[in-house]
């Protein structure tokens, strides 16, 4: 136990975030002493790069190691989970290839150079990553995934959520980890390279989104996200207070392009805030999507015959804790035309897929949620009307804009958690 106290207090000690500066990521410290292969003499003009730098946010990892004279070493930061591959080098001397996972709050290396020999070159086989397209991807940006989750929210009147440094490394740990391994999964095998406890306990709290052949930036991950009705749900939820987001991409050779990404909505739930009225869009408000793609998991479109992808972006209601009555009719309006659509709630949706119907009846019931499903895709800069009549009379009634813009939505498939 004594041990395990100094261990979480070495990594506060290293992850402290620098005043002023908002922290993207936690991260531990690398130090590492350069000599001379045959004299043992420190080289204090080496060089150690950490190329895989490029791919993170820079305030949570050095692209270069910093002399640090006290110490006789170069340090670097790098974010905790996250995989590091140090180069160190030297004009005049073979580079050495150091690789690792930044588990530890500090390691240490004590690394020797050797005069490069005349006509010979030192081989350092790694695997090859390559972009066809010559366009460098994306890089993890949790700011920016936590912005336009925020954005969406705010077009449900709900607030803002902050991010949590420790919930954003596993989930970009397990993000890593549906890449490296092409799947879409909420959990991650411990007998598998890359397994992580809280790469694990992310996907399992967590929604995700995987996309072959695609490379979504992170705000365009968290629009996938937010596209998919039982997703926004989730993410919309008033009593969220704090989210962890990670994304992934991975670009090969020999086995093609790989994106996703996880939003841990879970472990940040505020059980205490009920008695909140949500629409979605909210009133007099825009959607920012015209259609849903219908690559969601479950699909609310199995509860709803007739009708086929692409449909329109779907209306959401929540109700905490409880709807107002018993729903006895709707309506959506264009102006004065009235819209087919498909309403959806926890004792009307049905889905061949046992578990997957399970999931939506309980995202839907513990939020006193419905969905209204357009039956075709919306238009933009046009203005709708939604009316729901509840037993005893009671309407209530919406009316919203589409957007002039609308956000073109990345193709990824999109999975609840297990939990809900």
């Amino acid at each position: 136990m004594k041990k395990l106290s100094l261990w979480i207090a070495a990594l506060l000690l290293f992850s402290t975030t620098v005043p002023g500066l908002a922290q993207s990521l936690p991260w531990v410290e690398v130090w590492v002493t350069v000599r001379h292969g045959w004299t043992g003499t420190v080289m204090t003009d080496a060089v150690v790069e950490n190329p895989r730098c490029a791919e993170l946010p820079a305030d949570s990892c050095s692209r270069y190691g910093v002399w640090n004279a006290e110490r006789q070493a170069f340090i670097l930061k790098v974010p905790r989970l996250e995989v590091y591959e140090l180069s160190i080098s030297r004009s005049g001397f073979n580079t050495e290839i150091r690789s690792g996972t930044a588990v530890d709050p500090l390691t240490v290396m004590d690394v020797r150079l050797y005069p490069a020999q005349p006509g010979t070159m030192r081989y350092v086989y790694l695997p090859i990553v390559i972009k066809s397209d010559n366009i460098p991807a994306p890089v993890y940006n949790p700011t920016a995934a936590l912005g336009r989750l925020n954005f969406w929210r705010g077009l449900a009147g709900v607030p803002a959520v902050n991010g949590n440094l420790e919930l954003h490394s596993g989930c970009r740990a397990h993000a890593r980890w549906m890449v490296n391994w092409q799947t879409a999964s909420h959990t991650e095998d411990p007998n598998l390279p890359g397994y992580t406890m809280e790469g694990d306990a992310c996907g399992q709290a967590g929604i995700i989104a995987f996309g072959v052949n695609v490379t979504p930036s992170d705000e365009q991950a968290v629009d996938a996200l937010l596209a998919s009705p039982f997703h926004a749900l989730l993410a919309l939820d008033p009593r969220l207070g704090e989210i962890g987001f990670g994304s992934a991409r991975l670009d090969t050779f020999w086995t093609g392009t790989y994106a996703a990404a996880a939003l841990d909505v879970f472990r940040g739930l505020d059980y205490s805030r009920s008695g909140t009225q949500i629409f979605f869009p909210r009133p007099n408000g825009t959607l920012p999507v015209l259609s849903y793609t219908g690559l969601a998991q479950p699909d609310p479109l199995t509860a709803c015959p007739g009708y086929a992808a692409p449909t329109g972006a779907a209306l959401l209601a929540l109700y905490l804790p409880y709807p107002p009555g018993t729903l006895v009719s709707t309506e959506l309006r264009q102006g004065s035309t009235l819209l087919a659509h498909c309403v959806i709630h926890a004792a009307s949706y049905t889905h061949p897929n046992l578990q997957l119907q399970q999931q939506g009846r309980s995202a839907l019931a513990e939020r006193g949620a419905l969905m209204i499903i357009p039956r075709y895709p919306l238009q933009p800069n046009t203005a709708y009307t939604a009316r729901l009549t509840y037993s005893g009379g009671q309407i209530v009634q919406w009316s919203f804009n589409t957007s002039a813009a609308p956000l073109a939505v990345v193709p990824m498939q999109v999975l609840l958690p297990h939990g809900d």
